[in-house]
Protein backbone atom coordinates (compact mmCIF):
# COMPACT_ATOMS: atom_id res chain seq x y z
CA UNK A 1 0.00 0.00 0.00
CA UNK A 2 1.72 3.38 -1.29
CA UNK A 3 4.26 1.47 -1.44
CA UNK A 4 4.40 0.18 2.37
CA UNK A 5 4.99 -3.60 3.09
CA UNK A 6 2.45 -3.80 5.98
CA UNK A 7 2.63 -6.85 7.94
CA UNK A 8 -0.26 -9.23 8.82
CA UNK A 9 -2.17 -8.44 12.11
CA UNK A 10 -4.76 -11.14 12.06
CA UNK A 11 -5.32 -13.88 10.48
CA UNK A 12 -8.49 -16.01 10.96
CA UNK A 13 -8.05 -15.79 14.73
CA UNK A 14 -11.83 -17.19 15.34
CA UNK A 15 -10.96 -20.41 13.82
CA UNK A 16 -8.08 -21.61 16.40
CA UNK A 17 -8.48 -24.31 17.73
CA UNK A 18 -5.95 -23.50 20.79
CA UNK A 19 -5.64 -20.32 23.00
CA UNK A 20 -1.80 -20.95 21.28
CA UNK A 21 -3.28 -21.34 17.57
CA UNK A 22 -5.43 -18.12 18.48
CA UNK A 23 -2.46 -15.79 19.92
CA UNK A 24 -0.57 -16.75 16.12
CA UNK A 25 -3.57 -15.43 14.57
CA UNK A 26 -4.94 -12.22 16.55
CA UNK A 27 -2.92 -9.12 17.07
CA UNK A 28 0.14 -10.43 15.51
CA UNK A 29 2.08 -7.03 15.67
CA UNK A 30 1.09 -7.52 19.94
CA UNK A 31 2.14 -11.00 20.19
CA UNK A 32 5.75 -10.52 18.06
CA UNK A 33 6.65 -7.57 20.88
CA UNK A 34 5.45 -9.19 23.51
CA UNK A 35 7.26 -12.03 22.76
CA UNK A 36 10.42 -10.25 21.30
CA UNK A 37 10.67 -7.79 24.38
CA UNK A 38 9.51 -9.37 27.28
CA UNK A 39 8.80 -13.33 27.09
CA UNK A 40 12.61 -13.44 25.24
CA UNK A 41 14.58 -11.47 27.65
CA UNK A 42 12.96 -12.73 30.64
CA UNK A 43 14.26 -15.97 29.73
CA UNK A 44 11.47 -17.54 27.56
CA UNK A 45 11.35 -21.67 28.21
CA UNK A 46 14.96 -21.19 29.00
CA UNK A 47 14.59 -21.90 32.57
CA UNK A 48 12.03 -25.41 32.54
CA UNK A 49 8.70 -25.80 32.99
CA UNK A 50 7.60 -23.89 35.88
CA UNK A 51 9.52 -20.64 34.96
CA UNK A 52 8.06 -21.13 31.15
CA UNK A 53 4.38 -20.80 33.03
CA UNK A 54 5.23 -18.03 35.28
CA UNK A 55 6.86 -16.02 32.45
CA UNK A 56 3.72 -16.35 30.02
CA UNK A 57 1.12 -15.67 33.04
CA UNK A 58 3.49 -12.19 33.51
CA UNK A 59 4.01 -11.61 30.21
CA UNK A 60 -0.01 -11.85 28.94
CA UNK A 61 -0.29 -9.77 32.31
CA UNK A 62 1.50 -7.06 31.56
CA UNK A 63 -0.05 -7.34 27.81
CA UNK A 64 -3.57 -6.95 29.67
CA UNK A 65 -1.93 -3.75 31.10
CA UNK A 66 -1.10 -2.61 28.11
CA UNK A 67 -4.44 -1.81 26.87
CA UNK A 68 -5.42 -0.05 29.92
CA UNK A 69 -4.50 0.76 33.86
CA UNK A 70 -7.75 -1.38 34.83
CA UNK A 71 -8.06 -4.36 37.32
CA UNK A 72 -10.47 -5.59 33.69
CA UNK A 73 -7.81 -5.22 31.57
CA UNK A 74 -5.33 -6.76 33.66
CA UNK A 75 -8.13 -9.83 34.48
CA UNK A 76 -8.21 -10.59 31.11
CA UNK A 77 -4.52 -11.26 30.06
CA UNK A 78 -4.10 -13.05 33.19
CA UNK A 79 -6.84 -14.76 31.96
CA UNK A 80 -4.99 -15.45 28.77
CA UNK A 81 -2.26 -16.17 30.49
CA UNK A 82 -3.54 -19.14 32.58
CA UNK A 83 -5.10 -20.39 29.57
CA UNK A 84 -1.82 -20.45 27.28
CA UNK A 85 -0.05 -22.48 30.90
CA UNK A 86 -2.89 -24.84 30.37
CA UNK A 87 -2.66 -25.43 26.89
CA UNK A 88 1.12 -25.63 27.29
CA UNK A 89 0.43 -28.48 29.81
CA UNK A 90 -1.91 -30.59 27.83
CA UNK A 91 -0.15 -29.98 24.71
CA UNK A 92 3.12 -31.97 26.90
CA UNK A 93 0.80 -34.92 27.82
CA UNK A 94 -1.38 -34.95 25.15
CA UNK A 95 -1.31 -38.62 23.10
CA UNK A 96 0.53 -38.30 19.19
CA UNK A 97 -2.73 -39.50 17.92
CA UNK A 98 -4.84 -37.00 18.72
CA UNK A 99 -3.14 -33.97 17.67
CA UNK A 100 -4.25 -34.86 14.00
CA UNK A 101 -8.40 -35.95 15.42
CA UNK A 102 -10.50 -34.04 13.56
CA UNK A 103 -12.95 -34.18 16.36
CA UNK A 104 -10.11 -33.20 19.23
CA UNK A 105 -10.08 -30.39 17.01
CA UNK A 106 -13.30 -29.36 16.65
CA UNK A 107 -13.22 -29.76 20.62
CA UNK A 108 -10.58 -27.03 21.01
CA UNK A 109 -11.79 -25.04 18.73
CA UNK A 110 -14.97 -25.01 20.75
CA UNK A 111 -13.01 -24.63 24.28
CA UNK A 112 -11.18 -21.83 22.35
CA UNK A 113 -14.06 -19.72 21.33
CA UNK A 114 -15.77 -20.44 24.82
CA UNK A 115 -12.76 -18.91 26.73
CA UNK A 116 -11.92 -16.14 24.35
CA UNK A 117 -15.86 -15.00 24.34
CA UNK A 118 -15.64 -15.36 27.96
CA UNK A 119 -12.42 -12.63 28.44
CA UNK A 120 -13.85 -10.22 26.23
CA UNK A 121 -16.37 -9.61 29.08
CA UNK A 122 -13.68 -8.03 31.16
CA UNK A 123 -12.11 -6.22 27.89
CA UNK A 124 -15.41 -4.86 26.86
CA UNK A 125 -16.87 -4.22 30.62
CA UNK A 126 -15.88 -0.28 32.24
CA UNK A 127 -15.46 -1.74 35.32
CA UNK A 128 -15.33 -5.31 37.43
CA UNK A 129 -18.82 -4.71 38.89
CA UNK A 130 -19.99 -4.61 35.42
CA UNK A 131 -18.29 -7.74 34.75
CA UNK A 132 -19.30 -9.52 37.22
CA UNK A 133 -23.25 -8.40 36.27
CA UNK A 134 -22.46 -9.57 32.99
CA UNK A 135 -20.86 -12.94 33.80
CA UNK A 136 -24.39 -13.46 36.15
CA UNK A 137 -26.16 -12.95 33.54
CA UNK A 138 -24.77 -15.57 31.79
CA UNK A 139 -26.21 -17.59 33.89
CA UNK A 140 -29.20 -16.38 34.69
CA UNK A 141 -32.46 -18.33 32.95
CA UNK A 142 -33.72 -17.03 30.05
CA UNK A 143 -36.39 -17.60 26.84
CA UNK A 144 -35.84 -17.30 23.13
CA UNK A 145 -38.59 -14.40 23.52
CA UNK A 146 -35.97 -12.10 25.17
CA UNK A 147 -33.37 -12.36 22.17
CA UNK A 148 -33.52 -9.53 19.71
CA UNK A 149 -34.02 -10.84 16.45
CA UNK A 150 -31.86 -8.58 14.51
CA UNK A 151 -29.18 -9.37 16.97
CA UNK A 152 -29.77 -12.69 15.94
CA UNK A 153 -29.40 -12.97 12.44
CA UNK A 154 -26.18 -10.37 12.83
CA UNK A 155 -24.57 -12.85 14.80
CA UNK A 156 -25.18 -15.73 12.39
CA UNK A 157 -24.14 -14.12 9.83
CA UNK A 158 -21.17 -12.61 11.61
CA UNK A 159 -20.31 -16.36 12.43
CA UNK A 160 -21.09 -17.54 8.92
CA UNK A 161 -18.55 -15.11 7.35
CA UNK A 162 -16.12 -16.24 10.41
CA UNK A 163 -15.77 -19.66 10.09
CA UNK A 164 -17.00 -20.66 5.73
CA UNK A 165 -14.96 -17.35 4.03
CA UNK A 166 -11.31 -17.00 3.75
CA UNK A 167 -9.94 -13.79 4.93
CA UNK A 168 -8.62 -11.14 2.98
CA UNK A 169 -4.98 -12.90 2.89
CA UNK A 170 -6.12 -15.52 1.32
CA UNK A 171 -7.86 -13.96 -1.23
CA UNK A 172 -5.77 -11.73 -2.73
CA UNK A 173 -2.38 -13.75 -2.07
CA UNK A 174 -0.68 -10.86 -0.79
CA UNK A 175 2.97 -10.37 -0.89
CA UNK A 176 4.09 -9.96 2.10
CA UNK A 177 8.03 -9.57 4.20
CA UNK A 178 8.10 -12.81 5.95
CA UNK A 179 9.85 -13.86 8.71
CA UNK A 180 10.52 -16.94 10.41
CA UNK A 181 7.71 -19.94 11.24
CA UNK A 182 4.81 -17.15 9.36
CA UNK A 183 6.40 -18.58 6.26
CA UNK A 184 4.90 -21.42 6.43
CA UNK A 185 2.17 -20.43 8.27
CA UNK A 186 1.10 -18.68 4.81
CA UNK A 187 2.46 -21.16 2.59
CA UNK A 188 -0.90 -22.91 3.45
CA UNK A 189 -3.13 -20.04 1.61
CA UNK A 190 -4.59 -20.86 -1.69
CA UNK A 191 -4.22 -18.49 -4.59
CA UNK A 192 -7.23 -16.30 -5.06
CA UNK A 193 -9.68 -17.24 -7.47
CA UNK A 194 -12.37 -14.69 -8.83
CA UNK A 195 -15.48 -16.50 -7.28
CA UNK A 196 -13.79 -16.14 -4.29
CA UNK A 197 -13.32 -12.16 -4.81
CA UNK A 198 -16.70 -12.30 -5.97
CA UNK A 199 -18.45 -13.97 -2.45
CA UNK A 200 -15.99 -11.67 -0.28
CA UNK A 201 -17.61 -8.45 -2.54
CA UNK A 202 -20.66 -9.51 -1.93
CA UNK A 203 -20.35 -10.50 1.91
CA UNK A 204 -19.08 -7.10 2.30
CA UNK A 205 -21.31 -5.06 0.59
CA UNK A 206 -24.39 -6.29 2.92
CA UNK A 207 -21.82 -5.73 5.96
CA UNK A 208 -21.88 -2.02 5.03
CA UNK A 209 -25.13 -2.32 4.59
CA UNK A 210 -25.97 -3.79 8.22
CA UNK A 211 -23.32 -1.35 10.02
CA UNK A 212 -25.12 2.14 7.34
CA UNK A 213 -28.06 1.32 8.83
CA UNK A 214 -27.21 0.82 12.69
CA UNK A 215 -25.88 3.49 15.16
CA UNK A 216 -22.18 4.14 14.44
CA UNK A 217 -19.67 3.05 16.84
CA UNK A 218 -16.44 4.47 16.95
CA UNK A 219 -13.88 1.96 16.16
CA UNK A 220 -12.67 0.53 19.42
CA UNK A 221 -8.93 0.44 19.26
CA UNK A 222 -8.79 4.04 18.90
CA UNK A 223 -8.78 3.89 22.41
CA UNK A 224 -5.39 2.07 22.82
Amino acid sequence: MLGLTLPINFFSPYKATSIIDFWRRWHITLSRFLRDYLYIPLGGNRGGVSKTYVNLLLVMTLGGLWHGAGFAFILWGALHGVALIVNHAWNSIRPAALAQSRLMSLAGWTATTITVLFGWIFFRAVDLATSRNMIVSLFTPWTMSTLEPRALHLLGFCWLLILACPNTAQLFRFSFLLKGSESAFLAQIPAGRLGLIALGGTLLFFSLVIMVSGTPNAFIYFQF
